[in-house]
């Protein structure tokens, strides 16, 4: 809609590929927060107009398994200073969110920038990347770090402790045959 400020999206086929499933997070500050759902025939036409799925809910992500099951995460920001990625199924028919679950928290400080979460899946996982970048600024050099996690599909409550991505420091690493 005109009238309300989309800081994200993403926009993707749906699991028969006739249409367009488009997720997007309207700007936290705006009048019209939050996570919304929307389809598009493959002219760019609206078959289904927006539909609030959350009050809050930025940078989402999905992608549909084997099965034809809708993976959905995004993030949101409920103070200063925090950042939770949260994920759920979706019924594309019923344009409702399963159960939705808190699987990982982590503080975005001043000078922290969080960026989009990824999700992929495996025959039986699901897997979430995400990132922080420190600017740096004063003594503090910019860094960057990286997190993942996994559970099997459709358990999030088994989401173990994020895990750092260890990603070398060297330009160009030393390959070794294995």
């Amino acid at each position: 809609p005109p009238d309300i400020v989309v800081s994200s999206y993403v926009a993707g086929f749906a699991s028969q590929g006739q249409e367009i499933e488009v997720f997007w997070g309207a700007s936290p500050d705006g009048p019209q927060k939050g996570l919304y759902h929307l389809r598009l025939n493959r002219e760019g036409q609206i078959v289904a107009e927006s539909l609030a799925l959350r009050d809050q809910g930025l940078d989402p992500a999905f992608r549909i398994d084997r099965q034809g099951v809708m993976h959905l995460i995004w993030q949101e920001e409920p103070s200063f200073n925090e950042n939770r990625v949260y994920y759920a199924t979706f019924d594309p028919q019923q344009r409702a969110l399963g159960a939705s679950s808190q699987i990982a928290s982590f503080p975005a400080p001043l000078g922290v920038v969080a960026r989009r979460p990824s999700l992929g899946l495996s025959q039986n996982d699901v897997y979430i990347f995400w990132s922080i970048e420190r600017r740096g600024g004063g003594l503090t050099p910019p860094t960057a770090e990286s997190y993942y996690l996994t559970f099997p599909l459709g358990q999030p409550e088994a989401a173990g402790k994020a895990e750092h991505v260890h990603i070398p420091g060297l330009n160009h690493p030393v390959y070794a045959q294995a």
